[in-house]
């Protein structure tokens, strides 16, 4: 390996590192408060009331109350709150698929309802869509699982 060869694989390298921990940072920003904002609310009266309120229309898709607040983390805020917080509620495997497959469809809706006005894209159309897509899949895996009420 050549000298030029060599020191491009080292500003490769250097490079990737710097992006790759700059993402983690930035994972870490997000994840970390809203797991521990989760797990506060989760020992007071607010996450079970949420969880209660929320309850009769979860079990749809075979969840417990408190995925709504993971739910509406991940199609307002971005995925990686949605993710920190169904990590806090202990949920099963299947039940963290479902979660998944709804935020992978329906997620950071405030932001790229934003992006798709510049694009000139009907939002007033294509937000609900996402967000009654990502139920009804949702919906389909739970129903897949067994699991939908």
């Amino acid at each position: 390996m050549g000298s030029d060869q060599r020191q491009s694989f080292t500003q490769t390298l250097g490079t990737g590192l710097h992006k790759g921990l700059g993402s983690y940072w930035m994972l870490c920003k997000v994840m970390i408060p809203v797991f521990v904002i989760m797990t506060v609310l989760a020992h007071t009266p607010v996450l079970p009331w949420v969880a209660e309120a929320c309850a009769p229309f979860m079990k749809y898709w075979g969840l417990p109350g408190g995925a709504a607040m993971a739910l509406i983390l991940g199609m307002t805020i971005n995925i990686y709150a949605s993710i920190a917080a169904t990590i806090a509620l202990n949920l099963t495997p299947a039940q963290m698929t479902i979660v998944g497959v709804i935020i992978l469809v329906s997620h950071n809706n405030i932001m790229e309802a934003a992006i798709l006005r510049k694009t000139g894209a009907p939002i007033g159309f294509l937000v609900p869509l996402r967000i009654i897509g990502s139920l009804v899949l949702g919906w389909l895996v739970a129903l897949a699982y067994g699991m939908a009420g």
